[in-house]
C-alpha cells in the first residue's frame, strides 16, 4: 500500500470572495468550476513503504507543471500558491517532503539503476516478472518516473 502526494493550489483572496459571492447567488454550477479552478492539484506521486518514490513524469503543462527533474519540481513545490498535501490531506513543507517522504530513495549507483533495467541486466535472478522499462524511467539524478500518469 503506498500514500499519494499532490501539489495543490492556495486559493486567492479575490478566488475566496468569488466563491462567496457565487454561494450566495446559489449560482451552484459555477461554484464549482470555481472551486475547481481554485483548488487545482497536481499528482506528485507515490511514496510505497521499501520502494523508491515514483514520481509522476512530465507529459505536458496541464498534467503536470514540471520536467522530469529535482531542480524543477523543487522550484515547482516551493511556490507560494501551492501546498502539498497526501492523500490523507496531511500537509508537508518542500523540505519535509524531500527530505521525509522522498528521503534517501533517490538511487545514487546510476551505473545500475538508469533507465530501470540496466541493474536487471546485472543481476537476473531479481529481474521482475514484467519489464519494468516499460512502465518507469531513471533519471541520472535519481528520480524514479512513471510513465503512465494514471499509476497512482
Amino acid at each position: 500500500m503506498g500514500t499519494n502526494f499532490y501539489a495543490r493550489h492556495i486559493p486567492t483572496e479575490e478566488q475566496y470572495e468569488e466563491m462567496k459571492q457565487l454561494l450566495r447567488d446559489r449560482e451552484f454550477e459555477k461554484l464549482q468550476d470555481a472551486i475547481s479552478e481554485a483548488t487545482k492539484r497536481y499528482h506528485i506521486g507515490k511514496r510505497s513503504g521499501g520502494w523508491q518514490f515514483l514520481f509522476a513524469s512530465y507529459k505536458n503543462e496541464h498534467e503536470h507543471p514540471w520536467l522530469d527533474s529535482i531542480e524543477s519540481i523543487s522550484e515547482f513545490i516551493s511556490r507560494p500558491d501551492y501546498e502539498i498535501i497526501n492523500e490523507y490531506r496531511e500537509k508537508f513543507t518542500p523540505e519535509q517532503f524531500w527530505k521525509e517522504e522522498v528521503g534517501d530513495a533517490l538511487y545514487h549507483d546510476k551505473d545500475n539503476y538508469v533507465n530501470g533495467y540496466t541493474y536487471y541486466d546485472k543481476h537476473p535472478e531479481e529481474k521482475p516478472y514484467y519489464n519494468i522499462a516499460k512502465v518507469e524511467f531513471t533519471t541520472q539524478e535519481g528520480l524514479r518516473f512513471a510513465r503512465d500518469p494514471d499509476f497512482g
